[in-house]
């Protein structure tokens, strides 16, 4: 059977155009915001820019939300349609780049540039042409896609073992609709696979080269992508323990290098925080006027959430294990079967199937080196529980008034970096399931629930 990768590109780039172009414009995760600041970074604003301390976004072509608004209702109103000609009519809106407003994009004006990097080349490329609005956000889904795919599949190609369930979970319908829109999470969950899969490498492929300088300056660059991008996603890095001594020059080189990342990152994240914190403008504070519609919460206030957090420890873990336990069925559909905003999921026994396939794949695949004993296998799974600890502390930070018993926003797509660590970590069984059946299986089913996917995505919006 041909290698996981090819198969990943024979999936990946035939329905993620698919889902690029039927899903209507806007109808992923803070897709809007998303495009506003893209667009704004090509403009050389490399961040959101606060408008009399009550608002944060940027001055925009007034047409960037005359094309939003013939989508706006399709969000919250699931009997609202749209259709092709719409769509036309929406495409046909011209630029008209000298008539500006100020545009509001409050949850993503203090994200990292970097994240936006390949939407941001690709308009600034188009310009010069002066297409309608509709033409940008397009070209920039698309843009994206190419990205992921490309970093994916030399991601699938370097991961020394469990090929096939890493490919299995980045096509999963939920992860393939997101990166087949225009989303910031693109280019952060790309990073961080590739991160995965070269780390590992180094650690467990006994015919990669010598760690060196250039193994150490793009571990460097990744990591500070990885780290600005998200910094939940940030230990990751630590992945790099896991590389034997005898790949360096010495035990000093091993030590150092190791430090050195650790300490680079560190610093970054601590340069960065203090430059872009101050962007950030909770709902209660944001202009009464502008503040309906964005992507912010009534009472949330971080360092007053952080300071409640470390005066009630006790309660701050209930709080993360009450909210976790009470999430995980939602958690783990949104992460196998979600589409769009708000509730639109595949059929409940597809996503059944799914996660089964894919604990399978996980449980059974053969392979994996002898180097990945109970010692490395712990330090995965606990890695993995730093980042979700990591996780629910920003978003009850950032997303939960001060003192909510419960953060209600642990969707499953934030989890794509991190269950990774999970199907990494398990052991093979004893008992093995003939690998070609079990493939061949796997890639039915992503085939089939994918086609589903295009064809709920239909009978939602059209």
């Amino acid at each position: 059977m041909p290698h996981p990768s090819c198969w990943f590109l024979r999936l990946a780039l035939p329905f993620g155009l698919l889902y690029a172009l039927l899903a209507p414009p806007f109808q992923a995760p803070d897709e809007t915001s998303h495009f506003y600041r893209a667009y704004h970074l090509s403009e050389g604003y490399w961040m959101g820019v606060q408008k009399d301390g009550q608002r944060l976004g940027g001055e925009l072509p007034a047409s960037l939300t005359a094309f939003y608004r013939p989508f706006a209702a399709l969000r919250y109103n699931y009997d609202a349609r749209t259709s092709p000609e719409a769509i036309r009519r929406a495409m046909a809106i011209p630029l008209r780049p000298e008539q500006r407003t100020f545009v509001d994009f409050a949850n993503t004006g203090f994200y990292a540039p970097t994240s936006y990097a390949p939407y941001a080349i690709v308009f600034a490329l188009l310009k010069p042409f002066k297409p309608g609005p509709g033409w940008f956000f397009y070209a920039g889904r698309l843009a994206g896609l190419v990205f992921w795919v490309f970093v994916l599949f030399h991601a699938i190609r370097l991961l020394p073992y469990h090929r096939w369930a890493i490919t299995f979970s980045v096509l999963l319908p939920a992860s393939l609709f997101l990166h087949a829109s225009l989303s910031g999470d693109t280019v952060i969950n790309a990073v961080a696979f590739y991160l995965i899969a070269w780390l590992l490498a180094l650690a467990f492929d006994g015919t990669r080269q010598e760690f060196g300088w250039r193994q150490g300056v793009g571990l460097l660059g990744l990591s500070a992508v990885l780290s600005l991008g998200k910094v939940v996603y940030a230990p990751l890095i630590a992945l790099y323990w896991l590389i034997p001594k005898r790949k360096f020059g010495s035990a000093k080189d091993y030590w150092l290098w190791g430090a050195g990342l650790m300490a680079f990152n560190a610093a970054l994240l601590a340069v960065w925080y203090y430059y872009s914190g101050g962007l950030f403008i909770p709902y209660d504070d944001y202009g009464p006027a502008f503040r309906e519609g964005q992507q912010l919460n009534p009472g949330v206030d971080p360092p007053g959430q952080l300071a409640y957090i470390l005066e009630r420890p006790l309660y701050f873990a209930q709080v993360v294990a009450g909210s976790y336990l009470d999430s995980l069925p939602a958690t783990l559909a949104h992460y196998a079967g979600k589409f769009g905003w708000e509730h639109n999921y595949l059929p409940t026994p597809f996503i059944a199937l799914l996660l089964l396939t894919l604990l399978a794949l996980a449980a059974f695949e053969q392979g994996a080196p002898e180097e990945l004993n109970l010692r490395r296998r712990s330090f995965l799974l606990a890695l993995a529980g730093v980042m979700c600890l990591a996780l629910a502390t920003v978003l009850y930070m950032l997303w939960q008034a001060v003192g909510d018993s419960r953060i209600v926003v642990l969707m499953g797509r934030y989890f794509i970096p991190i269950f990774p660590l999970l199907w990494l970590a398990l052991p093979q069984r004893r008992f093995i399931l003939p690998q070609r059946p079990l493939q061949g299986w796997a890639l039915a089913l992503l085939a089939a629930t994918l086609a589903w996917g295009a064809w709920a995505v239909l009978q939602r919006y059209y």
